[in-house]
């Protein structure tokens, strides 16, 4: 066998039993929860509407204009903040949401989006579906 070749059969035998060995690896990869603002967008249902709310949201309502910063003020008016959210399930993060908007509305932290009269984590949730839809 030429030197080349033996070259060539061994970095294919070690690229192999490097990908055999990294497999491990990869389910963790991708069962990686996704990121807290696209989890907290799965919460609303009718993703066009809160997008056409969000952008008029973002125009007035709220000032914050990343992701992250949206999320920050979110998780400030939840109790435990945005670790809280972070360990919640889909349900309890829905259930935070829907329990923060009542608690907005009874509390009258309140802001007119598009002739409409939302509250405070509402804006700011169809503010994260603007931006985050936006970014596709």
């Amino acid at each position: 066998m030429k030197p080349s070749s033996r070259r060539h059969v061994l970095g294919g035998v070690l690229a192999t039993a490097l990908a055999i060995s990294l497999e491990p690896w990869r389910a963790l990869v991708r069962s990686a929860p996704p990121p807290l603002a696209e989890r907290l967008v799965r919460v609303v249902r009718d993703q066009v509407s809160a997008e056409v709310a969000g952008t008029a949201a973002l125009a007035g309502a709220v000032t914050a204009r990343t992701l992250s910063a949206v999320v920050d003020e979110i998780g400030a008016t939840v109790p435990g903040g945005v670790p809280a959210l972070e360990a919640a399930s889909r349900g309890e993060l829905a259930d935070l949401v829907r329990q923060r908007v009542a608690d907005d509305f009874a509390e009258l932290r309140v802001v007119g989006v598009n002739g409409w009269i939302v509250a405070d984590t509402e804006a700011r949730v169809f503010a994260l579906v603007a931006l985050f839809r936006g970014d596709r």
